[in-house]
């Protein structure tokens, strides 16, 4: 299994999407939310991913 880590930002609607759970189930890979700051209006996510290639 490969691991890849992420940066995501996110601006307006966007901070209320579950864009971590779509990304997980439309590549079928597994997520791990390393560190976090979401604010109502804006917010950024560093992730790990791990899946195959």
């Amino acid at each position: 299994m490969a691991t890849r880590r992420v940066r995501f930002t996110f601006e307006g609607d966007a901070v209320k999407e579950p864009v971590i759970y779509l990304v997980g189930h439309e590549f079928d890979v597994v997520t791990n939310i390393r560190m976090a700051d979401v604010e109502h209006d804006f917010g950024w996510v560093v992730l790990e991913l791990d899946g195959d290639h």
